[in-house]
Parts: structure tokens; sequence; C-alpha cells
């Protein structure tokens, strides 16, 4: 349990969010009204399913992925990191 005590710290949540609108005007082939339904089907079942329903942690960091490439996403969740195991190491 040593490196769970270590590693708390360092613990952070993400959400992922997209605009529909920008993913379209970015060139991506995306019928907006079929995303948009699948999303709150998706996000309604997994809401109301019996074991693990999904909730959104209130200290989740939201990051925007409507104009990022993957690549960008997981630069900006690496930095977040990044800043937390600064934080971390100056508290001990």
């Amino acid at each position: 349990m040593q490196i769970l005590n270590y590693l708390s710290p360092l613990v952070l949540k993400f959400v992922l969010t997209e605009d529909t609108k920008k993913l379209k005007n970015n060139g991506h082939d995306v019928e907006l009204e079929s995303v948009l339904q699948d999303v709150v089907s998706r996000d309604k079942r997994d809401a109301e399913r019996e074991t693990s329903p999904l909730v959104i942690a209130k200290d989740a960091i939201k990051i925007d992925t409507s104009s990022l490439t993957i690549k960008d996403a997981v630069e900006v969740a690496i930095s977040y990191l990044s800043e937390k195991y600064e934080t971390a190491k100056l508290l001990k």
C-alpha cells in the first residue's frame, strides 16, 4: 500500500468533451443530429445502468477536444499531471 500513498496526490480525473458543430466545421463528415442522438442515448444508458453508473466526478478536469488532435488532447492531460506532480513534490 506504500505505492498507493505515494501516488494518491497524483490522481487526476478527466472528462473529454467535444462540440459537434466544431467537428463539422473542421471538415469531419459528421451528421450532427445522428451524433447528438447517439451521445444522448449513450449517456442516458451509462448514467442509468445498475452496475457502476456513469457519474462525472466533481473534481474532474474538463478537456474540450473539439479542436484538438488525439496527440494534443494527450499533451493537455499530461501537462495537468506534470503540474500536479511538481506541486506534490513541493509538498514533501
